[in-house]
């Protein structure tokens, strides 16, 4: 099944886009989702591992399920006063 996974920050800067369409086999988690972009894109390592995760505009954990077209959007800390 298809995800569209959304990139904000430097992930969005070291792949030059902000939508990544991944495959995987149903059931999958959001977590099945990061693990198969880190196949493709394994630069974003460092940055998945500290990434918060949303699935269809909801704040979620890497054990939410996605389904066919769902939106995994990875987002990057938030720092600041």
């Amino acid at each position: 099944m298809r995800v569209f996974v959304h990139l904000f920050g430097a992930a969005r800067e070291r792949l030059g886009r902000s939508v990544v369409e991944v495959e995987v086999r149903p059931p999958a988690t959001a977590g099945d989702v990061a693990a198969q972009l880190l196949l493709h894109h394994s630069g974003l390592g460092d940055l998945l591992a500290t990434a918060a995760v949303a699935v269809d505009r909801e704040f979620a954990t890497l054990d939410t399920p996605v389904t066919e077209g769902s939106e995994v959007a990875l987002l990057p800390p938030v720092s600041g006063g």
